[in-house]
């Protein structure tokens, strides 16, 4: 919020404010958890998809399948077909797609992700807060100390 604690506990206590910091860590580590718990299976899921896809162009490549495509006819109409190779474009659109599907993963392994959602939480306790004190003049607000640093 920009305040020194000082402030925030002066304006806290003319609001009768408590802040219940047993429960909220409590709330913050299942959040967390659960938070951590989501990313790992989606992160599971999306590895999944990209082996899948992988084997596919794989066996293909190992002459042990064919690979499905859209061929244009005549008048420009398309067909399903079965080639023995991947065409240049389908491989590009398939390439971009795993490239895709590796980034997501490492998305959703890092850990280091975890502070925007701190970071989404003080923002919202600030429009809390701030919502709450809504009988102070401007001369208060320029009373305020500055922040420390």
């Amino acid at each position: 919020m920009d305040r020194p604690k000082v402030t925030i506990g002066r304006w806290a206590k003319k609001l009768e404010l408590t802040f219940g910091t047993e429960r909220t860590a409590e709330a913050t580590a299942v959040k967390v958890l659960n938070a951590r718990e989501r990313k790992a299976a989606a992160a599971e899921a999306e590895l999944r998809i990209l082996e899948l896809a992988q084997k596919q162009v794989l066996d293909v490549l190992d002459g042990e399948d064919l690979w499905p495509t859209l061929k244009r006819g005549e008048g420009g109409s398309e067909h399903e077909a079965y080639l023995r190779f991947i065409p240049a474009r389908d491989m590009r659109e398939h390439t971009n797609a795993r490239s895709g599907s590796a980034a997501i993963i490492d998305k959703l392994s890092d850990h280091t992700a975890d502070a925007a959602g701190a970071k989404s939480t003080l923002a919202q306790m600030h429009d809390v807060l701030t919502s709450l004190v809504t009988d102070v003049t401007p001369e208060d607000i320029a009373s305020l100390e500055p922040p420390e640093k």
